[in-house]
């Protein structure tokens, strides 16, 4: 997600297994695959992050995770 995002001239986030769905995800190695957002600026990453984040029943390996105290609602972002 990084490098790509880096050759197109935007940010990549890669996030931490399990804390993105992947269900609709055509899997091509279960160990290099991964789902990130691509943005213009990390500010819109975090919009993109705290939507995408969190469990999914349609995939076994997602996972809720309490939010760190560092991440704040997105209305609070500029």
């Amino acid at each position: 997600v990084r490098i790509p995002a880096a050759w197109c001239g935007v940010v990549g986030f890669k996030p931490s297994a399990g804390r993105v769905s992947r269900r609709g995800m055509v899997p091509a190695s279960r160990w290099l695959d991964h789902i990130g957002p691509m943005a213009r600026s990390a500010a819109d990453l975090g919009l993109i992050y705290q939507q995408i984040a969190g469990a999914d029943a349609g995939d076994p390996g997602s996972r809720a995770v309490v939010l760190d105290h560092h991440e704040r609602p997105w209305s609070t972002l500029k």
